[in-house]
């Protein structure tokens, strides 16, 4: 009897711990899955955040293009310098560049967030820079795109057509001087600068430096875990 005791004990104990190492080997296959998956993400992530910067500075350059060409603009429209019709043209073509706005990248992190393969990141520092980055910078990104539509993309979208006016028969358009010495046109221009300066400086200043600390984090944290 009590030598039948002993082979059920050891059959529980047995199959007590099958079980256990099945599931120990379970946990541990969707452990390396997920640190594998999580590999993905970060590199879709670092691609993303490269794509970024590389956005930014290109708003960054044609905005401060659209700068110099206002400055120009408003030097004539104060009778301190001359240029003739043409130049005047492609000034007011490079003034249109201030309209650009950053849309970021940031379906890489979405989705690593979604699956909750962001969680398994042990970094929390990293954690809390890509948290701050994708939702904190992101929003204001955000806010200040409908801010800077509403100061210069809008009012252009106004302005444009009496200012460079379409000829009949033609996708041609051509200069309406009078517009352009209106005193409407120079507050607008003003405007704009001031804006657009606002913009580059704070915006998209700060949000490159973000984004350039934070790709060069993704990257250590790559290497560290996976190289």
């Amino acid at each position: 009897m009590l030598s039948n005791s002993k082979k059920y004990i050891f059959e529980l104990v047995a199959i007590f711990l099958g079980i256990s190492l099945s599931f120990y080997a379970e946990n541990y296959r969707q452990d390396i899955e997920i640190h594998n998956l999580l590999k993905d993400d970060l590199l879709s992530i670092n691609a993303d955040i490269s794509n970024d910067i590389n956005e930014m500075e290109r708003i960054d350059k044609r905005i401060k293009i659209s700068i110099i060409a206002i400055d120009s603009l408003r030097l004539y429209l104060t009778d301190k310098i001359d240029v003739d019709q043409t130049i005047l043209v492609r000034l007011i073509k490079r003034m249109l560049y201030s309209r650009n706005t950053f849309f970021p990248y940031g379906a890489a992190y979405q989705v690593a967030q979604n699956s909750g393969r962001i969680n398994a990141i042990i970094d929390q520092d990293l954690m809390k820079l890509l948290s701050e980055y994708y939702q904190n910078n992101y929003e204001r990104v955000r806010i200040n795109n409908l801010l800077h539509d509403d100061a210069i993309t809008k009012p252009l979208a106004i302005f444009y057509p009496k200012l460079m006016v379409r000829k009949e028969f033609s996708n041609d358009r051509e200069l309406n001087e009078k517009v352009l010495k209106k005193k409407e046109f120079l507050d607008l221009l003003i405007t704009i600068q001031y804006s657009a300066e606002i913009y580059t400086s704070y915006i998209i200043k700060n949000t490159m430096i973000t984004a350039q600390d934070l790709k060069t984090r993704v990257e250590v944290y790559l290497i560290n875990e996976y190289d």
